[in-house]
């Protein structure tokens, strides 16, 4: 989530976003049961750096709803309360398929998403450079030191 965009700067937006997104479901139908729900950037394999001493957030699509009315985003007439632009990372179908669920998640709770597709190198740069993004599906990658690779 990029916390310099105005309506997602706010920490009840985005405990609203991680609330309305049904993690398992894209665990057990995107990635076919191949994943492991995680509690951050750390892997649970990193057993020296990995805690699960951290807030959960359960899908909960009525709580998403109330923190988003407690942060002032009501839905508008047309039942939208803002728009905002998912970025999947471009590296297969199996990508876009989860981007396509947190749409319909985050649509459930009037929070309208438009998917934007593009090649890897302009992804990166938008991103890692230009922060010209909204949400973004991504894999970070550890390898022995998490500092290395997140």
């Amino acid at each position: 989530v990029n916390t310099r965009r105005p309506d997602l700067a706010d920490r009840r937006v985005r405990q609203a976003i991680l609330h309305a997104v049904d993690v398992d479901f894209i665990l057990d139908n995107v990635f076919c049961g191949y994943g492991i729900k995680s509690t951050g950037p750390v892997p649970v394999e990193l057993k020296e750096f990995y805690t699960a001493d951290v807030p959960s957030y359960p899908h909960d699509p009525k709580r998403a709803e109330q923190l988003l009315d407690e942060a002032g985003f009501p839905r508008g007439a047309d039942g939208v309360r803002f728009k905002i632009m998912h970025d999947p990372l471009p590296f297969g179908a199996v990508y876009t398929r989860a981007a396509e669920v947190v749409k319909q998640n985050l649509e459930d709770i009037g929070i309208q998403v438009e998917i934007r597709a593009q090649d890897t190198p302009t992804w990166l740069r938008r991103i890692y450079t230009d922060y010209d993004f909204d949400l973004t599906s991504n894999t970070p990658s550890a390898l022995p030191d998490p500092t290395l690779g997140i």
